[in-house]
């Protein structure tokens, strides 16, 4: 097979059909359909063999057989298979593509439905199930691609309902090792919203806590308790998060980026990078670009397999 890389490595847009609200998707590997890309739906998506590398908005770490991945709206996402699985595989993955607005309209004429909402939030980030079952996965996605209809939806909301109380997860992009529950309460997302929206800038622990309406004892403790981290751990995972962006999407030197996401010093920067990365920041654009690119394949390779698509 002919692949040459190409060195824009912006996400490709993909158009998905929304006359459909659940849309049951599957393909083989080295498939057209995988490569770095976003769309405006959710989408779950299984591993039925083979390991690599997923690329998750800035997150980088491996797959294996049988893991399951959420990715929400806009959210950059693309699965590599080892080089060393040298052979066509047939069908790699099974995946359930679905739309935002008809699942809010959903939630809004079932308030039940809002126990879904946490995790839909975090699937902006980026979400893997950690030790889901992968018979029980293998037998949900296949109801998904067999059933019509509304005992199709039915099962859809139930396998929905089952990965929001699934114990084991880890959110993927920006702070990647929130384990412990979805992000819980007001209180909390103020503060996350703040610091999204200030990270350029200094932030000290006596702003957040103030923004918390908590003194900076109770609020270190608040906040070590609902997310797993240290406030400046966060913060910080938060700058590398943006810094992994801005070496995806431009050109800029890193000393530049290093000072836009609001450190002060490059080695101090280099030095976070890598313990969260597990590369230099020139290492991780090094590798991004050459797994990312857009590739060009042979038309005429027909061992190539088209994606199938259930209805």
């Amino acid at each position: 097979m002919s692949i040459v890389a190409q060195k824009n490595i912006t996400p490709e847009l993909e158009i998905v059909d929304r006359s459909i609200s659940v849309r049951y998707i599957e393909h083989g590997w080295p498939e057209r359909q995988c490569r770095w890309h976003a769309h405006e739906e959710y989408e779950l998506h299984y591993i039925k063999t083979s390991t690599g590398t997923a690329y998750i908005g800035d997150y980088i770490g491996h797959f294996t057989q049988g893991s399951l991945f959420l990715t929400g709206p806009w959210l950059p996402h693309n699965w590599i298979t080892e080089d060393n699985h040298n052979i066509d595989i047939p069908l790699r993955d099974k995946l359930i593509q679905f739309n935002h607005d008809s699942i809010v309209k959903w939630m809004s004429a079932y308030p039940e439905a809002m126990i879904l909402s946490p995790m839909l939030e975090a699937a902006q980030l980026g979400i893997e199930f950690i030790d889901f079952p992968i018979q029980e996965a293998e037998e949900r996605m296949n109801n998904l691609r067999d059933y019509n209809g509304l005992r199709k939806i039915l099962c859809f909301y139930d396998f929905l309902l089952r990965l929001a109380q699934w114990p084991n997860f880890k959110i993927l992009s920006l702070h990647s090792d929130n384990t412990n529950g979805w992000h819980d309460g007001q209180r909390i997302n103020k503060v996350i919203r703040y610091v999204m929206e200030n990270y350029a800038h200094p932030i000290t622990l006596q702003d957040v806590a103030t923004k918390a309406n908590m003194s900076e004892s109770a609020f270190s403790r608040y906040f070590h308790r609902t997310t797993s981290n240290t406030f400046n751990t966060f913060l910080i995972k938060v700058r590398i998060g943006h810094a992994a962006t801005l070496l995806l999407k431009t050109s800029d030197k890193i000393a530049t980026i290093c000072h836009n996401v609001g450190f002060n010093n490059i080695a101090n920067f280099n030095r976070h990078f890598l313990k969260i990365k597990g590369m230099t920041p020139r290492e991780f654009r090094q590798q991004v670009k050459s797994a990312l690119s857009p590739h060009q394949y042979d038309e005429q390779n027909l061992s190539i397999q088209p994606s199938r698509y259930f209805h």
